[in-house]
């Protein structure tokens, strides 16, 4: 977890997007913010006219794939976003753990009480959740297991298959999801992440999975 957070600053943006997923227009600011505790920027999706008509809007924090960015997934923000939501996604390749998805939840939990923040009173940092794709699924829900109750639900997207769990970056202890609420999504054309099927012998996501 972060011991300081840096002053939130308006940092280089790329073009607003307009997008036909909700009534919010977005913004979009790649690398605009420093940084996690392992050093890696920020990239945000944001509703361009933020807390309009007094709306406090709700914050997601994004975890990366294994060697990805959040430019790499685009559409998934661009899909969110424009519902309301600011989006907050470290630029850690390897974001498993989930301390670094847990430091962009904070660092929006302080520019919301930082009045130079663009953020400043704009956001709701009591409904928060946590998404992400593969290892980055793996690190969403550990980001929500570490933050004891900031961190409402999680949505992992292709969570990586049992044969994985060798490296414990790509495990994550669900007996240990004790609060809070999860959505798992899967498909079926990310083999061998995220298997349709799984062999006779596998008894969970994890070797150390639990349904409690």
């Amino acid at each position: 977890m972060l011991t300081t957070l840096p002053v939130f600053t308006r940092g280089p943006q790329q073009p607003v997007i307009e997008n036909g997923a909700g009534p919010w227009a977005v913004t979009l600011a790649i690398g605009a913010e420093c940084c996690d505790s392992s050093g890696d920027k920020f990239d945000l999706y944001y509703p361009t006219s933020l807390g309009q008509n007094g709306f406090q809007h709700p914050i997601l924090t994004w975890g990366n794939g294994s060697n990805s960015l959040s430019a790499n997934y685009t559409f998934s923000m661009k899909h969110m976003a424009p519902g309301g939501f600011v989006i907050i996604a470290a630029q850690d390749k390897n974001s498993g753990v989930g301390q670094t998805i847990l430091d962009g939840a904070n660092f929006l939990i302080a520019a919301n009480s930082n009045p130079v923040s663009i953020f400043f009173h704009k956001l709701n940092a009591s409904q928060m959740g946590s998404f992400g794709h593969s290892q980055g699924a793996t690190g969403a829900i550990n980001a929500l297991i570490k933050s004891a109750g900031t961190i409402k639900t999680v949505l992992p997207i292709e969570l990586p298959g049992q044969q994985f769990c060798a490296d414990p970056l790509n495990c994550a202890d669900t007996s240990h999801l004790t609060q809070g609420s999860i959505f798992l999504v899967d498909g079926s054309l990310d083999i061998p992440i995220s298997a349709p099927t799984q062999p006779p012998s596998a008894t969970g996501l994890c070797p150390r999975a639990s349904s409690k």
